[in-house]
């Protein structure tokens, strides 16, 4: 089901991605990546309570997942949680070393921040993990490029030099 999720996902049919996410959940509750999965397409919806649950979830059952912590940042800064939203990003910059993908999504985070406080150290926070995820390895271009939640960010001039970056890196 975890699967067939991702791929329902992939074709816009969020109502039956959640719906697989939630059977594989049944089928084993203790399934962390399905718990993220239907985090990231509930607060696509704009369910962030719901995928708030899904990422403490995802929590308590890995602690050291870094991507769960900074989705569920961001979920808590739309939903108008900023301790909660500070809390999830700096437990996701404290264990997030290793991965390129939750160093984009803290840079994710930081440029929602943007759009909500405008603050030049909160663009300067995204720019800076945002490159850092891409000289980590992080090399989805098709999705950087249209992925709303960097959309505080996108006019940046350093913005548009790491994309320049990646699309060089993938050649």
């Amino acid at each position: 089901y975890n699967n067939r999720g991702i791929a329902r996902s992939k074709k816009g049919d969020l109502d039956g991605a959640i719906a697989d996410w939630t059977k594989a959940i049944g089928i084993n509750p203790r399934f962390a990546e399905a718990y993220y999965n239907r985090g990231i397409t509930r607060r696509n919806k704009g369910d962030y309570d719901g995928a708030i649950a899904d990422y403490d979830k995802t929590i308590e059952i890995n602690p050291k997942d870094a991507d769960a912590y900074a989705e569920r940042g961001i979920a808590c800064l739309k939903k108008g949680d900023v301790d909660g939203a500070s809390a999830s990003i700096e437990k996701a910059i404290e264990i997030s070393q290793e991965s390129k993908k939750a160093l984009y999504n803290i840079a994710c985070f930081f440029a929602v921040k943007t759009g909500i406080t405008g603050r030049a150290e909160d663009k300067e926070m995204a720019i800076k993990y945002l490159r850092e995820a891409v000289e980590g390895g992080y090399r989805d271009l098709s999705w950087l490029e249209k992925d709303s939640d960097l959309d505080g960010i996108r006019e940046e001039p350093e913005y548009k030099e790491i994309v320049e970056r990646l699309k060089k890196l993938l050649g």
